[in-house]
């Protein structure tokens, strides 16, 4: 209560700065953070699905290397001529060691030469009786690890790998890193095996392609580090580390790939790994996720900081533009309580265009409404009167020449003249019928009888004949309706359909009803002149557009018009009238209104 006390005692300004703050600069910094927090998630996501695609293709660059090596051994040991010299006692032909020098040899170091990242092959033969070339052509007893031959031989032909950082062999291309993985692979029909090697540089190049500061790639074999690049500036920071990840990450690897968090000194890292079958090794990749966290972190305050600064310059311009607004709305109070008061002579001056003049527009257009509302409000007010007046006036009227014209009526009986008490019969209930607007409704039955007297006067004062014929259901002849919807339309089928051509024609009505559309439908057809396409078209536009000027040949269209509006005035929109016609054939107009069989009617 005492808040909501301080806070009526505060100025709009003041309480605008409040609202603001409460309604914007708070949600703001929400959603920024949280905005953040899925474009952290997102970036995050991104990041680890990146590192598995390189992953992969790091994966396949490295079998492919395998598959290098592996054509290189089997397209040397398919030099056939080569492994039968090489089997035999060299000693004894000088010139079959020259064209071997210069045929198989020569052959062999092209094999090198076409795999630029062949590192070198050799052959090392358990045959005393061969000359040493090197580095192509040993005697077993110079390979560098005589307890790995059995291992070789009991693979019967099989490749294996190894990893290899013994010192250089004479012979060998003078490279300063000559760490190598060497496929190995027992001579068939041969005591001996082959040695194809590839630089570990040249093989994992790949891996040296996607290093970074926040990831960098090592392999394992046999729970030893083969290769890690401490140039890089990954391990550089944590060369310290290597000895704790290798033994976690070795320990955690299972299956062909996988991925690893943990944990060391503080610091997270996201490792994934794929075991490499030929080398029989697992790859690894590392990646530091409180790089990555700090670097967003970085991100998201730079966020926070810039939508301070933003919301900051937002509630200044707020607070001198609620300053200029406030004599705007002081004057908009003001004259609203002018109103309130009961002056209506209110205009407040528009001197702009923002939303405090429109609303001051809005008003100065709402008081000239109420004007003209109250105005109209009177002047109904005093049609009612008149129309009261002057329905009390056709009260007495029709009750006087109803009782005058009944008496004519009785003297023509008496004087046995039929055709004049049927004449004035028939004009005696169509002015009564007509005249009578105490009663708004009337019964298709009352209607079809004020045709049939309407027909009978026609046929008295015309020289031809028109039929008056109907087809209506029992049931829908209490149906109510409002007065007069019938009349008018047959008066015009008869005065502009009929006799404007010929004497004689017929009129005739059909009553049925649209179930499906909770419809009646009323129906009145003659067989008068018709109208042509365009006339047609002519008095349509004229019902349906009230604005639109009658048309110039068709002037009984305001009498369609005045019973179109009356229906649409009390039933709705949905519910009018529809002219049919063709030129010569008649015409066919169609009253829709609402109607319930359930109910009995609308």
């Amino acid at each position: 209560m005492r808040l909501k006390r301080v806070f009526q005692r505060l100025s709009i300004s003041q309480k605008y700065m409040i609202i603001y703050i409460s309604l914007f600069a708070i949600p703001i910094i929400v959603y920024a953070r949280m905005t953040f927090m899925i474009a952290e998630k997102d970036q995050m996501d991104a990041f680890y699905k990146d590192n598995t695609e390189k992953m992969a293709e790091i994966h396949g660059q490295l079998l492919q290397k395998v598959a290098v090596c592996d054509r290189t051994a089997q397209l040397a040991l398919s030099n056939n001529g080569f492994i039968t010299f090489v089997s035999s006692n060299m000693t004894e032909d000088a010139h079959q060691l020259v064209n071997f020098k210069y045929g198989e040899y020569q052959e062999m170091q092209n094999i090198i030469n076409i795999n630029p990242s062949i590192y070198n092959i050799t052959f090392f033969i358990n045959n005393p009786d061969i000359y040493e070339m090197w580095p192509l052509l040993l005697h077993r007893d110079k390979f560098p690890y005589p307890h790995d031959i059995e291992k070789i031989y009991k693979l019967d032909g099989m490749r294996t790998y190894a990893y290899d950082n013994s010192e250089k062999r004479p012979a060998m291309l003078m490279k300063e890193d000559t760490r190598r993985i060497n496929l190995y692979r027992k001579i068939h029909l041969v005591d001996g095996f082959i040695e194809v090697s590839m630089l570990l540089v040249d093989f994992f190049e790949s891996t040296l392609w996607h290093q970074s500061d926040t990831t960098s790639y090592y392999l394992i074999k046999d729970g030893q580090p083969i290769i890690v690049d401490e140039n890089n500036a990954f391990f550089k920071k944590r060369l310290s580390l290597m000895p704790i990840i290798s033994k976690a990450s070795t320990a955690q690897s299972k299956g062909d790939h996988g991925k690893i968090e943990l944990r060391v000194n503080q610091e997270a890292f996201y490792l994934l790994y794929r075991y490499m079958e030929p080398l029989d090794a697992y790859i690894y990749q590392i990646s530091s996720i409180d790089s990555m966290m700090t670097i967003l972190d970085k991100t998201g305050y730079s966020i926070t900081v810039a939508v301070i600064i933003a919301i900051g310059v937002l509630i200044v311009i707020t607070s001198i533009v609620t300053l200029l607004l406030t004599n705007k709305i002081r004057l908009l109070r003001a004259s609203i309580r002018r109103v309130e008061s009961g002056d209506l002579n209110v205009i407040i001056p528009v001197t702009g265009s923002d939303e405090v003049d429109e609303v001051a527009k809005h008003f100065n257009h709402m008081v000239v409404k109420i004007r003209d509302l109250i105005d109209k409000l009177i002047a109904k007010e005093v049609a009612v009167k008149d129309i009261e007046i002057k329905a009390l006036q056709s009260q007495i009227n029709s009750h006087f020449l109803h009782n005058v014209l009944e008496s004519i009526r009785i003297l023509a009986v008496l004087e046995n003249n039929q055709e004049i008490a049927a004449a004035t019969g028939s004009l005696g209930k169509l002015m009564r019928y007509s005249m009578n607007w105490e009663k708004q409704l009337a019964t298709i039955k009352e209607e079809i009888t004020l045709v049939e007297s309407y027909i009978h006067l026609i046929n008295l004062i015309s020289d031809g004949t028109i039929v008056f014929k109907y087809q209506v259901e029992n049931k829908l002849l209490d149906v109510k309706l409002s007065k007069m919807l019938i009349q008018p339309i047959v008066e015009n089928a008869i005065k502009h359909g009929i006799q404007s051509i010929k004497k004689n024609g017929e009129v005739a009505l059909h009553v049925i009803t649209n179930p499906q559309k909770s419809c009646l439908q009323i129906i009145i057809m003659d067989n008068g002149k018709g109208m042509d396409q365009e006339e047609l078209q002519n008095i349509r536009q004229y019902i349906v557009d009230v604005k639109g000027d009658k048309p110039t040949e068709e002037q009984h269209a305001i009498g369609l018009r005045n019973v179109d509006e009356r229906i649409k005035y009390v039933y709705g929109e949905a519910y009018g009238i529809a002219i049919e016609s063709e030129k010569s054939k008649g015409t066919k107009v169609t009253l829709s209104l609402p109607y319930k069989d359930s109910v009995g009617g609308w």
